[in-house]
């Protein structure tokens, strides 16, 4: 088993998992844009940026200020019209990043001061779902590697409060899949898997003969006159009897196999 990205201790839901000759793939998804709805306070600050640490409040004649200076509009324009771009985070110290070769939150455990190192991400799209001082709740669509725990920060930060955090995260969407292709754990059953066509809809499939087949089966390239819908050197998925089996890519006329045995 495999997984295509992990969620932090405190957030719900959706993490894909690849099983047996399925892990082949997790290259292909595993930098898949995520949907998030997000509970933020900014309220106060938590070393982890969520409730995993101690909260310290703000003072109250700080906070009662803030809350007649912040607007439901002020939030809203800031979350949907200001947020959304391509931006520079700086992960929180209590992640599993690597720091020479240990993980960052081992390092921020035994209070070792480290420098975070900064990444680029995008956040294609922000809504807010309600606001009620100090509270605010978001969906938010964004790149692989982004950590809505910084976000929650920025959130606060732009409030001139002193910093946000999270109070809930739950992960509804990894690329096209959301919440209703997911189970749970306690009713979880194995033979309900997510079809290859499904998960990959981008991708395009060419079906073999069974000469084909077998040559790609053994790693040979073949000749096709098929290029519909192909780009060179592009993921392109291969099929027998109505089943993918294989991926591989175009190069000047001849499909050569990148993945075989992926079922």
């Amino acid at each position: 088993m495999g997984h295509t990205g992990t969620l932090d201790p405190l957030a719900e839901w959706c993490l894909l998992i690849a099983t047996w000759n399925s892990t082949k793939l997790i290259p292909y998804i595993e930098k898949a844009r995520k949907t998030y709805i997000a509970s933020i306070s900014i309220d106060g600050i938590s070393e982890s940026l969520d409730l995993g640490t101690d909260i310290i409040k703000s003072n109250p004649l700080f906070l009662k200020k803030k809350e007649k200076d912040i607007s439901y509009e002020r939030v809203k324009n800031y979350i949907e019209e200001i947020l959304p771009w391509k931006q520079n985070q700086i992960p929180p110290k209590y992640s599993a990043i690597h720091i020479n070769g240990v993980r960052a939150y081992e390092l921020a455990r035994k209070n070792i001061e480290v420098t975070m190192p900064m990444r680029e991400i995008e956040i294609f799209s922000s809504r807010l779902i309600s606001y009620t001082f100090p509270h605010i709740e978001i969906e938010v669509t964004v790149s692989s590697g982004t950590y809505i725990r910084s976000l929650a920060q920025d959130v606060g930060l732009f409030f001139w409060c002193e910093w946000g955090y999270l109070t809930r995260l739950i992960r509804t969407q990894i690329d096209s899949l959301d919440i209703e292709y997911s189970q749970n754990l306690e009713t979880f059953n194995k033979d309900i898997w997510i079809p290859y066509a499904k998960l990959f809809s981008d991708i395009p499939i060419l079906s073999l003969s069974e000469k084909g087949y077998t040559d790609i089966k053994h790693g040979r390239v073949i000749w096709t006159e098929w290029k519909e819908n192909i780009t060179p050197w592009c993921p392109l998925f291969l099929s027998h009897k109505d089943e993918i089996f294989a991926i591989g890519s175009l190069n000047n006329e001849w499909i050569q196999v990148t993945r075989n045995n992926i079922t």
